[in-house]
Parts: structure tokens; sequence; C-alpha cells
């Protein structure tokens, strides 16, 4: 039977990860136990090697599309190593022929061992071909192009598939954290980054001890690498805000190469909008979320000083509009104030230029209702290329730009009456039906007169947050400092907010209310760190500030939503 339907030496091509689409023939088709995949022999004529499928390109064989003796083009793939062979691990391919009938070719050589280190007889050294050893150093090689190397997008990456490549940008950095371990006492280091790749995908990496060391000055924002041979596993979602099932740790095997490409290499923002109208459900949310608008005004570059240690932050005021012509004021601070984009926008805006702005893992506070901010790992697009700025670019320059606009956090501030509040007007019976939502339903809304009769003295009432101004961040106590793992940041002293919970009743019904800092202080009357003090020094007193703020009524916006844990 001729081979001319099979590629030449395809085998040696899917071994060293070689470009391109390779046509391969099945043999020995088999269900690999009862996992849904199916392991196989391939050959391209002169070359066999062993092979297994996953579950996408696993339904090639269970729907009879192709059976013993039939071609198959491979289109992506990795390898692993299993006792010292090469397996190729099939990621998507198509049939060509369903079968032959026969095997091609007389097949000379066995399956394809794994290329073994070569040593010499005094240092041993390994050859240039081959894997690292176990205590190799991650190394940032500054030649490498595109054309040199075959990577897979982020999104096929899982901790099963041990070889692969990812060329991605480095879109955030962390501060070096330095702590001391509770196990030993011994001091460690650690920082992280945030990788996207051309498909818009991210992924958190992460960098430990010695490696962090290595790396720390090597990893760049917006630069573009090649990364091979991290250890993924499943993301911890205490310490990564990232839209990734997983989270990669980069260790001393790990193969990191600098791409002097980066001109070419494009990123599609990945992006999950939330509309203006319903930013009042972000506000002090543990999740960041994304915004799009059109930028009406930019202030001039400004500062505040951290009243902690006296350091100077930048920012920068900008207002947003939505089509549903409602507004926004978002704030941006130090880098993405100073640098680009935000020189960039303000030329932008002075030339009359309508600007569209994709605004990425902001923070909503109550501020005027509702505002948001930019926090340590946010980022922003300028007329990002996609649909949604199209849409509003047309409808802004159609006569949106004129129109009347109404604040996102109009009605949402402190007022007199329950009828500034918004929500559906309700009882705190009716807010509490038998049947409880799913709690992946969104939040519900709603306003009414309540009083309230009882506020627990034994509760923790507040928790040490950053000082730094807009950031609400909890922070905890290390080394004599104060480290905040959400901005990765270490501050030297540390404010107090309320996170304070009462009961209220009505006429209706009672039950238990959680609130935060501005609602807090309303009731009580004194910040938290006031309300510290008195705590500590004169518990009696403490006492009574809390009776002294029961049986009064107000009128009360509530967030209700069910949340589920441990099942």
């Amino acid at each position: 039977m001729s081979s001319a339907m099979l590629t030449s030496n395809a085998i040696a091509s899917l071994h060293s990860d070689e470009k391109g689409e390779f046509a391969v023939q099945v043999l020995t088709v088999k269900p690999f136990k009862e996992t849904g995949r199916y392991s196989c022999t391939l050959t391209d004529g002169t070359t066999k090697t062993k092979a297994m499928t996953t579950k996408t390109s696993s339904l090639l064989f269970k729907d009879g599309d192709v059976e013993d003796f039939g071609v198959v083009k491979i289109l992506e793939w990795t390898t692993n190593e299993v006792r010292g062979e090469k397996v190729v691990i099939m990621l998507q391919a198509e049939v060509v022929c369903k079968s032959l009938g026969e095997e091609v070719g007389a097949v000379a050589a066995a399956v394809t061992p794994a290329p073994k280190v070569a040593r010499t007889e005094k240092n041993s050294a390994p050859s240039s071909s081959s894997s690292p050893p176990s205590n190799a150093k991650p190394i940032v090689q500054r030649s490498m192009t595109s054309g040199s190397r075959r990577v897979q997008p982020i999104s096929s990456l899982n901790p099963y598939a041990p070889s692969w490549t990812i060329k991605a940008r480095v879109t955030s950095k962390s501060d070096m954290r330095v702590f001391n371990r509770k196990t030993d006492g011994q001091q460690a280091k650690v920082f992280n980054i945030e990788l996207v790749d051309e498909q818009g995908t991210e992924i958190q990496a992460t960098m430990w001890h010695e490696v962090a060391d290595r790396c720390f000055a090597q990893f760049q924002v917006n630069k573009v690498y090649f990364i091979s041979k991290g250890t993924l596993k499943p993301a911890n979602r205490q310490y990564s805000q990232v839209n990734n099932q997983y989270e990669l740790t980069i260790n001393e095997r790990t193969e990191i190469d600098e791409c002097m490409e980066e001109a070419s290499f494009p990123v599609v923002p990945t992006y999950n909008l939330v509309s203006f109208g319903n930013l009042a459900a972000q506000i002090d949310g543990k999740n960041s979320f994304d915004v799009m608008g059109v930028v009406q005004t930019v202030g001039e570059l400004g500062s505040v000083k951290r009243k902690s240690d006296g350091n100077e932050l930048f920012r920068r005021d900008i207002t947003l509009v939505d089509s549903e012509s409602r507004s926004v004021h978002l704030t941006v601070w130090n880098r993405l104030a100073t640098e680009e984009p935000g020189p960039e926008l303000a030329s932008k805006m002075s030339s009359g230029e309508n600007v569209v702005l994709l605004a990425k893992n902001l923070r909503a506070t109550s501020y005027n209702g509702v505002s948001i901010s930019t926090v340590a790992r946010s980022q922003l697009f300028l007329n990002p290329e996609c649909s949604e700025a199209a849409e509003l670019r047309t409808w802004y320059e159609g006569g949106g730009k004129d129109a009347p606009t109404v604040a996102a956090g109009a009605g949402l501030s402190t007022a007199l009456g329950p009828g500034s509040l918004q929500g559906t007007k309700s009882n705190l019976k009716e807010m509490q039906p038998e049947e409880l939502a799913p709690a992946s339903a969104a939040p519900e809304f709603f306003v009414m007169r309540s009083t309230v009769c009882r506020i627990k003295p034994d509760q923790p009432m507040y928790y040490l947050a950053c000082p730094e101004e807009g950031l609400n961040y909890k922070v905890v106590e290390e080394n004599g400092g104060y480290w905040c793992e959400a901005n990765q940041k270490r501050y030297p002293n540390f404010k107090r907010r309320y996170i304070m919970s009462f009961q209220a009743m009505d006429n209706h019904a009672s039950c238990w209310v959680s609130t935060f800092n501005e609602q807090a202080e309303a009731i009580l009357g004194q910040t938290a760190d006031e309300l510290a003090e008195l705590r500590e020094c004169d518990s009696k007193r403490y006492e009574r500030t809390l009776k002294e703020a029961c049986w009064r009524s107000y009128n009360m916006r509530f967030k209700v939503k069910t949340d589920e844990y441990n099942g």
C-alpha cells in the first residue's frame, strides 16, 4: 500500500513539537479503561509511537468516523513521557480516511523512546537538546521568535499534560512579598504575575523563594514570553481573581524565553461587562468587574499623600457615560494615571476625539452613591476593537453626546426619605421568604423603614484594612508591619473598618443584618478606630455606646442574596 497519504517523518515532528499538521495512520485502537478516551498506535510508514485521545478527539473513534488502519490529520497535540517513552496526546484531529484495510509500509523502527540526557565522563553535562536537570534555573533567552517554537493556547492547559509551551504577555506584576514561614520561622519570598495570550485567555503565575529572586527582575509588564514546564493546579480563589480555573507555579525546571516579536502580538482582552445601572450591586464586593463607556471628561494629574507614611499617590479622574445615558466617576491611580494610557487619553480628549474606554478589574465604593476606581491589577484599553465598543461609539456620535445624563449613583447615597432609595418597597417578613432563591440568583434590593433593636457587643465589629485612600482590603499583621494579600503591599499601620451585624425589626418581623463601614458609622455615630479605643480602654462605655444606638429607626436599603457555605 502506498504511503503517499502520510506525512513523511511525522512521528519525529510530533515528538519534537514542530509546527504543522501531520497525517498519520491509526493502528490498534482500544478504549482506555472506562475514561471515555482511547489508546492507539500512530505510524508515518517508517516509525511508530503510542498515542492517547482526549475527550474531544475521542469522538472520532466513538462515532465510528475512523477505525483501525484509518488515516487522521493531527492538528493540535502535546506529548507526555511514560516509562521513558514519548506518548502523543491528540488534542484535535480530523479524518482523512476511515480505513485503508491494512498497515501502510514496512515499519522498521520500534516505538520511539524519549531522548535521554547525554553526559560526558567528567562533568556529566547535559546536551543542548536534552531536558534540564531537576535543579535547573529558569533562564530568559532574549532571542526567541515565534517561528522557532510551537505554542498552545492557555485555555488548553491542564494538570495532566505536563509538556506544553505558551506564549503570553505579562499584564500585571505584584510586589515581592517577604514573610516568615509558620512551620520553621524561615524567611520566604513570593510574587505573582498575570499572563494573557493571543486569544485573550488569562492565567496567574506564582514564583516562590529562590525562583522568585531569579525571576522578579526578568518579568516585565507588557513584555511577551514563551513559558514551558511549569506546574498547574486548581486556582485558589482566596488569592486569585483571574478568570481561569487553574493557576501556574513557575519552578526550577520552568523554561522562560522572552519573545522578540512583541510588536506582532495582538491582545484581544476578554471582559465581563457590568452596566452602569448595576454598579450598586458591586459596592464593596469581593470580585472585580469590567466596564466600558465613552470618555466625557479627563481630569488633570493630581496626587494625595498617604497619611500612614506620607508617600505621594498619583490619581486622575475620568467621567464615563454608557448607552443608557448613565455616567460614573472613575479614579485611576499611580501607573495608570502617570504612564500610558493616562497621558494618551488626555491628549486624545484635548484634540476632540471621542474615545471608548474599556476598564478591567475595578472595584466600586459608595462614594457619591457609587464610584469606581482602579486597583493594582487593573487594565485600561483605549478604543478596543469589539462590537460593544462600535455600538457605543455609534450611539454617542449619533446624538448620545448631547443627551442629558444621570449619575449611576443617583438615589443611592444617604437621604431623608425612603422614596430616594432605589429598591422594592417591602417589609422584613416579605424580604425573608420560606423558599430561598438559589445561590446563583442575582441579588435583590428592598427599601423599608426599620428599627435597630440589638447589637451584640461580643462580635468582631471591625477588621484591619489598608490605610491607603480608596482601598478597603484586609491586612494581616506580619513581621512588625501589615501585609495586604489583595494588592501585594506592606504597610506600617492600618485603619479599622466596620463589619457589623445588628438585629432589625419592623411591625411584621425581625432579622439579622450585616452592614459595613459607612452605614455602621451612621448607626453608631463614630468611626471604627474610635469604637476600638473604647472597647480596649473602657468596656462599660463601649457597651453603653452600642445600647444607645438601639431603638432608632432608619430608612434602610437592603441587599438580599442567598449564599452557600459547605453545602
